[in-house]
């Protein structure tokens, strides 16, 4: 895992700076604000460092070493759902920053009847943590800490940062949420489709249930952009408008990564995002978006949009789901169950 990586790579920087420090000869300094006189020294009188204090350092620098990547570990969790239900029999991963040149070591572990797990009599410097679960989403790692995710990293053998947490203890266990899957639907799976779309507001129009582009009138979905990249300001920002429409049907954004019904209301026969070159730092290249659509004929679907405002090759991704089944509202898909279009 990258995260996992990450963290070894953080653990080595923090030693190499370290025996930096250590090893370092403290430059001579003058006094006042003259230039410094420059004194004519015989070679066999210029100074050295006496070997001893040399080995010293080195003594010290592997000590340090030593104790970042070997501080005991004792670790609490706890699994949870998005209720906050205990998740029993929950596998648990473990990697430990233990080795300073040379990936961590990985251990296994699982919670118990009502949700909990620990790890003892290990080392290293920081350790990641990731739960799992059969009939469970993995809910990715955030920046925003006040929200649980399914996998964390904590620190032992060094200081919390902005990556890595506190280490939790025994009766402040670390919690971990996993989402609880409810009953995925048989569902037409589109995959993720690239369309060429114009520049100049030249309409595009896709059947949802095939993915493939229909003639103007006859699409379920239509897609316009609009693209000044030929007009750029001087930190390249550039004009620029998409709109989606649903044809004799309508659209909204879907909020939550673990959303999948679709509203009963709220619909709006289009949707656009209006990106001038004036909006300074909230300016971006590319929009992602994701919605709930509801067709002419009572079928419901969602799509995950990324729009690329100036790429000429694919500037428009689109990863649709359909419910085949009018009125039905449930878009929980089950690959499984995928029905091919």
């Amino acid at each position: 895992m990258k995260r996992r990586k990450y963290i070894i790579i953080l653990a080595v920087a923090v030693v190499v700076l370290s025996l930096f420090w250590l090893l370092r000869v403290p430059s001579q300094k003058s006094n006042g604000d003259s230039a410094p006189v420059p004194v004519t020294t015989p070679a066999s009188a210029q100074p050295q460092s006496p070997p001893i204090a040399q080995a010293e350092r080195f003594k010290e620098a592997s000590a340090l070493v030593d104790s970042v990547f070997s501080a005991p570990i004792a670790f609490y969790g706890r699994v949870i759902d998005q209720n906050g239900d205990p998740v029993p029999y929950a596998n648990v991963g473990y990697t430990a920053a233990d080795k300073f040149n040379a990936s961590g070591s990985n251990y296994t572990g699982q919670s118990d009847e009502k949700g909990n797990f620990q790890i003892t009599g290990v080392k290293g410097a920081a350790l990641a943590v990731a739960v799992r679960k059969e009939g469970y989403y993995f809910v990715d790692e955030i920046t925003d800490r006040s929200v649980l995710s399914s996998a964390a990293t904590f620190a032992f053998g060094m200081g919390p940062d902005s990556y890595r947490r506190p280490a939790p203890s025994k009766d402040k266990p670390a919690v971990f949420v996993l989402h609880k899957m409810g009953k995925p639907e048989a569902l037409i799976y589109i995959g993720t489709r690239s369309y060429k779309v114009s520049k100049d507001g030249k309409p595009l129009e896709v059947k949802l249930e095939t993915g493939g582009q229909a003639p103007i009138g006859q699409g379920d979905i239509r897609f316009e952009r609009w693209a000044s990249d030929k007009e750029k300001n001087q930190r390249g920002h550039f004009d620029w408008r998409f709109r989606i429409t649903v044809t004799e049907g309508g659209l909204i954004e879907r909020q939550g990564e673990f959303d999948f019904e679709a509203p009963i209301g709220g619909y709006h026969e289009n949707f656009e995002i209006d990106m001038p070159a004036s909006l300074g730092e909230k300016w971006n290249y590319t929009a992602n978006k994701s919605f709930f659509v509801k067709l002419s004929d009572g079928r419901f679907g969602r799509l995950n949009v990324t729009i690329q405002a100036g790429h000429n090759t694919t500037p428009l991704l689109v990863t649709a789901y359909l419910n085949p089944a009018p009125g039905n509202r449930n878009l929980e898909f089950d690959p499984q169950k995928a029905i091919k279009p």
